[in-house]
């Protein structure tokens, strides 16, 4: 099995038939989609995708200075709702291919109520928390109740970090609550939290997007915290053929077949109970 377990409801995976050709070309079962910025059919080619940029955490944090830049001038709040029912609405026109993940402003009045109906009712699958775009901390009592809600719904945390601080927040929220199956994006603190890799067994890594997430850097997040802990991502729409990419990545890791088939798909599908 394999699922890009990163992606957007935006570019080619915006409407149905174009995500479905997409998954059928590349022969991925399914894929875990979030809502974007702005839910539209444009594809964002980046300047600087053909050159593998990341080799640490401190690429990453300096692009979350540009992104958090951006989302000053686009609001990340704005029609939040509508884009979520988006994704809700690909995911029954391609039941068993589209896995959905809801957005939600951590800070924003009502938020646990509007993630136990998204939980509940809308069959969201998981949540996408985004820091640099969102500007919230992984402390407080909002993040426990979001962390603790999660954990009764078994639904994973999917959490784009913003800094070294909160990096340093973030596992000590982890770490508080046990039961709730984390998700980091982008590898984002890899480093930081390496040191800390036993402690941290609710904690997996995401390795989008291909430009962002050498092969090296790969290899080394699965020696230290284990092939089970990483799960494929594409980041769609954000870049040129980053699923494709990324599974030829993978496939090109020094691991046995067992690990690759688990970061390919088979941790995703264990983290959310797909058949």
């Amino acid at each position: 099995m394999i699922i890009d377990g990163h992606a957007h409801c935006a570019g080619v995976f915006y409407s149905a038939p174009s995500l479905r050709a997409k998954l059928d070309e590349l022969g991925v079962d399914r894929v875990i989609l979030c809502p974007s910025l702005r839910n539209d059919s444009r594809n964002v080619p980046l300047p600087f995708e053909k050159k593998q940029i990341t080799t640490g955490s401190a690429v990453s944090f300096a692009g979350n200075r540009l992104l958090r830049l951006s989302g000053r001038i686009l609001d990340a709040s704005e029609g939040l709702s509508q884009r979520n029912d988006d994704v809700r609405s690909l995911s029954r026109k391609l039941p068993g291919r589209v896995v959905p993940f809801c957005w939600v402003e951590p800070r924003a009045e009502g938020m646990l109520d509007e993630l136990d109906r998204r939980l509940g009712r809308d069959g969201f699958r998981g949540v996408k928390l985004h820091q640099p775009l969102s500007r919230f901390s992984c402390e407080g009592k909002a993040m426990d109740d979001l962390a603790a809600l999660t954990a009764a719904r078994s639904a994973p945390v999917f959490i784009h970090l913003h800094s070294p601080t909160e990096v340093g927040r973030f596992r000590t929220w982890t770490q508080r609550h046990p039961q709730t199956q984390f998700i980091v994006a982008h590898l984002i603190g890899l480093e930081i939290l390496a040191p800390y890799a036993s402690r941290l067994q609710n904690v997996a890594w995401d390795i989008s997007p291909a430009w962002g997430s050498t092969l090296e850097r790969v290899q080394w997040a699965a020696s230290v915290f284990g092939a089970e802990r990483l799960t494929l991502g594409s980041d769609t729409p954000f870049g040129r053929d980053t699923l494709r990419l990324n599974i030829e990545k993978v496939l090109k890791l020094t691991l046995s077949h067992a690990d690759k088939d688990l970061i390919l798909g088979g941790n995703m599908a264990r983290l959310l109970n797909l058949a």
